[in-house]
């Protein structure tokens, strides 16, 4: 319905015009008005005035026609200069302009057999959903969905959690989830105490304290930090941290250590880790983890992104060795998140772990089992992905006692087949393949059509691709009280509110409104390049021979305008922070852009080498950070299971370094090398500095950091041993 009215961005209902009693959308057809379930088909490109049963008459559109107007409120030069780097007239332009028009043209040729890949380039920014939205709105248009060589939903799994075991994630008794997470992701501000008693005393509910994401499927770094900051919606007691290292991670991470070094406001926490990170240096307590080469990773896990177009493409990881932490208890109990959950859950008389725990499920029903350590619960796991591909025709009921031999010769997990003696020939065909897996071609149907279930998740209109969504356009801005745009639209990169007033649309203030390019006129961005797997990469030497250090990449033209040439090195200013970087001259940036390769910049891991490459400019974080170390190493008596390694696998896993280095981790000259541009990201202004976040999902906003370059007259010479440099 139209702008104003009270029901505005929800669809038009069968009550809301006298067609029968539901809430089932309205569509137009050569008839008149119809249910969308009535009508074979009906008009997409539609608008008019209809009069609703209480005698109103409202202006509604189509969906389609939302977008068409919203695409064509610009012309095709007006869109391309918001989104190119080239200046609107010049060569560089045009030439940019024909590539986009000829990328239009094929893949409109090769409908529906063409798709959008999207990662985290278009996503990571505060409009990040609605641009990731106009490119599903492609997906859309041509018809590719479900199709061959379009755009798949997630390949299929096996009941691994529940089919001849229940090892579930509930269904254990546990007690009823109550009030929102932290962070207030998949929570409703609208369904809230706060908002219902000031709704009672008759005051404006809005704004919020902070944002609430009714629509977020996932927990968000800056909001869980910035609510244990705020004490909202609640105060926290503790917080257990796994796998994750934020403070590095995240845009403008470091933001989060004035929440890690506050005891009265984040009393206990607990970090679960493989090393001792930038994050987890902060931990009262460490709980020494397992890496993927251990029982970091196990389970059975899909294939990320497509999963190579097939049916169902589930990998089972196991164990290459044994963990080489501590020793904990038998059978072979190592300290791991695994075991400490187990443990921690037994001592809080929690369901689901224990004696009895597991349920047996089909020909062990009626039968219990205890879950005390890792391995009760894990090889039920490929005990119920084996079995259920086993009765889908994958695995087949005689399984070679060759193949048997092979896994118990050669697996670490086979000296636990006792706990699953009928299921095990099944888990040992499986994971001497690695998974389960189908073929390529049985995954289609002649026509073209994926096999693949389609996402179901929906309670309501489900299986439907929507141009417009009614729940999102139906939902409000926690600040301004403003109701979200429900379907594609460009908006400019903005903060979460209004900074300084302004008007309470549903997004906040242009960032450039704020830091015009007069004061800031370079975009600083990253990229992982083909080696780099973001800063987990630091310390693997064999690809640090190759790439050794990394730098700024600035295009030669801006080069020219500020006098650099490749090895200067410059300091980058943003507005939370500053950085220094050797200069790389290069054509692989557009004019107005400068970029990092990520992956370095580390100063703890383990051990710790305070950075002096990047200073912030806020003054008490700032000081927090000189509060570090200038060195710490590993104690001789900590458990070092390098140590144990045989000379020559140290040499060969350390090349280049030091019998000090794989020793005792002393800080060699690749350890702690180059910079990462996350120290000095964009924060958000209206939501008291934290990093900035999409406005929708909550997701770190990465991509959009306005900066300046000083030259400092400092020199860098490049290390001369690798090519790194030519892309």
């Amino acid at each position: 319905m139209e702008e104003g009215h009270e029901k505005w961005g929800e669809y038009l209902k069968a009550k809301d015009v006298g067609l029968e009693d539901s809430d089932k959308p309205v569509v137009f057809t050569e008839e008149g008005l119809a249910t969308y379930d009535s009508v074979d088909k009906a008009e997409i490109d539609w608008e008019g005035e209809v009069v609703l049963t209480t005698g109103e008459r409202v202006k509604v559109k189509t969906s389609f026609r939302i977008l068409k107007d919203e695409a064509l409120s610009r012309s095709i030069d007006q869109w391309l200069s918001i989104a190119s780097p080239y200046e609107p007239g010049s060569s560089e332009f045009r030439e940019w302009r024909e590539k986009v028009l000829e990328m239009a043209r094929d893949f409109a040729e090769a409908a529906p057999m063409a798709g959008t890949y999207i990662h985290r380039g278009v996503g990571m920014h505060s409009n990040g959903e609605y641009a990731v939205w106009a490119y599903r709105a492609l997906d859309t248009l041509v018809g590719n969905y479900h199709r061959k060589g379009g755009l798949l939903a997630r390949a299929g799994h096996t009941k691994y959690n529940s089919y001849v075991y229940h090892v579930d994630k509930k269904g254990f008794g546990e007690p009823v989830k109550w009030g929102p997470p932290i962070d207030r992701h998949k929570a409703k501000y609208e369904d809230t105490l706060e908002y219902w008693l000031k709704v009672k005393k008759g005051e404006n509910p809005y704004p919020a304290k902070r944002p609430w994401y009714p629509h977020t499927p996932e927990e968000s770094y800056t909001e869980i930090f910035a609510g244990i900051a705020e004490e909202y919606p609640y105060k926290m007691g503790a917080l257990i941290l796994f796998y994750a290292n934020p403070v590095l991670a995240a845009n403008y991470g470091v933001k989060f250590i004035e929440v890690l070094k506050d005891t009265k406001k984040l009393p206990l926490f607990i970090a679960i880790t493989t090393t001792i990170n930038e994050t987890m240096l902060y931990a009262d307590y460490i709980v020494p983890d397992t890496t993927y080469l251990e029982t970091g990773t196990l389970g059975m896990q899909y294939l990320y992104a497509s999963s190579g177009g097939v049916l169902l493409a589930e990998a089972a990881r196991s164990p290459v060795v044994m963990p080489l932490t501590q020793k904990i208890g038998e059978p072979e109990r190592y300290a791991s998140f695994w075991e400490f959950f187990i443990d921690t859950g037994k001592a809080l008389g929690m369901p689901g772990f224990g004696k009895g725990a597991i349920k047996g499920l089909k020909y062990h029903e009626g039968k219990s089992y205890d879950l005390d350590n890792l391995w009760d619960y894990i090889m039920r796991v490929y005990a119920n992905a084996a079995m259920h591909a086993k009765d889908m025709g994958i695995i087949p009921e005689n399984v070679p006692e060759e193949e048997v031999k092979f896994v118990e010769e050669n697996y670490p997990v086979a000296k636990f087949k006792h706990l699953i003696p009928d299921e095990w020939p099944y888990v040992a065909y499986m994971l001497a393949r690695g998974g389960v897996f189908t073929s390529y071609e049985e995954s289609f149907h002649p026509n073209g059509v994926s096999k693949r279930k389609v996402p179901n998740k929906r309670k309501k209109f489900k299986k439907t691709l929507m141009l417009w969504n009614e729940d999102l356009a139906k939902t409000r801005n926690s600040v301004t009280g403003a109701k979200f745009w429900g379907g594609p639209k460009y908006i400019p990169p903005s903060t979460y509110a209004p900074v300084k007033g302004g008007s309470k649309s549903f997004y906040g203030t242009p960032l450039r409104e704020i830091y015009p390019e007069s004061e800031y006129p370079f975009h600083l961005v990253f990229t992982t390049g083909p080696l780099f797997t973001k800063h987990r990469s630091q310390f693997y030497y064999a690809i640090k021979q190759i790439s050794p250090e990394n730098y700024l990449v600035v295009n030669p033209k801006d080069a020219e305008k500020l006098g650099l040439e490749t090895g200067d090195v410059v300091e980058v200013e943003t507005p939370t922070g500053r950085f220094k970087a050797p200069v790389v001259v290069e054509p692989t940036v557009p004019p107005g852009v400068i970029m990092v390769p990520y992956g370095m910049g580390r100063w703890a891991d383990t051990v710790v080498k305070k950075p002096s490459y990047f200073e912030v400019k806020d003054s008490r974080l700032a000081s927090l950070i000189k509060e570090l170390p200038e060195r710490e190493e590993i104690p001789e008596d900590a458990v070092n299971p390098v140590k144990r390694l045989p000379e020559l696998k140290k040499k060969v896993l350390f090349t280049k370094s030091t019998p000090a280095y794989y020793n005792q981790a002393e800080p060699d000259k690749w350890r702690f090398n180059g910079i990462t541009p996350n120290v000095a990201e964009m924060s958000d202004p209206s939501l008291g500095g934290w990093p900035l976040l999409s406005i929708i999902g909550a997701a770190q906003a990465y991509y959009f950091n306005v900066a300046r370059i000083r030259k400092t007259g400092e020199k860098h010479e490049f290390e001369k041993t690798y090519p790194y440099i030519v892309w």
